[in-house]
Order: C-alpha cells, then sequence, then structure tokens
C-alpha cells in the first residue's frame, strides 16, 4: 500500500468546502494516472485548503477494483506520485528476492 495525500469536495457536512486527508492506495489497482490541471485553477481562486502552494500539482488516479471504479485526486505532480509507485515495487521485489534467498 502506498501513502498518499488525498484532495477531496466535502459536500455533506461542509458546503462544498475543500479538505485533505492521507489515504492508502494499493497500486495494483491503478488503471491510469494523469496531471489534473483543473484542481490548480481552484487554488488560484483560494479555494483549497490552507497551506497549499500556489505552485503545487495534483494527480487524478483512477483505481479499479472488480467492478467499482473510482477516480482520486492527489496532492503531488504526476511523477512524483508515479516515483513513490515505483519505489513501493521495488521494495516488494527486494523483500521477495531476501526470502526466496
Amino acid at each position: 500500500m502506498i501513502k498518499l495525500v488525498e484532495i477531496y469536495k466535502d459536500t455533506v457536512r461542509d458546503i462544498g468546502s475543500w479538505h485533505l486527508r492521507e489515504i492508502f492506495i494499493n497500486p495494483d489497482y491503478i488503471v491510469f494516472m494523469r496531471e489534473d490541471p483543473t484542481m490548480g485553477a481552484h487554488l488560484v481562486h483560494e479555494e483549497l485548503p490552507e497551506g497549499l502552494l500556489p505552485q503545487q500539482s495534483f494527480t487524478r488516479i483512477g483505481t479499479n477494483q472488480s467492478k467499482n471504479s473510482a477516480d482520486i485526486v492527489v496532492v503531488g505532480a504526476l511523477e512524483q506520485v508515479r516515483s513513490k509507485i515505483v519505489k513501493h515495487e521495488e521494495r516488494l521485489k527486494n523483500r521477495a528476492l531476501l526470502l526466496e534467498g
């Protein structure tokens, strides 16, 4: 599992305000990742949570598990998120090699 920071709009408790939360995602269920420039437009208009830098990048991740699919927007540039996934996969491979040896 990979730890990321999701940005989401809370339409239940607040009237459409944006929040951040830590999430853990299983990379086996990722079907696509792409840069999400629309979130940057919200940031320019000060609609996003405080503490995010104006040049902050966001990545949209599409997941699919059986018949359930979801889109998640996370804080970080596409290459940063991809790098986290690659490092996670390398750690798993190294762990498997150690167990074999």
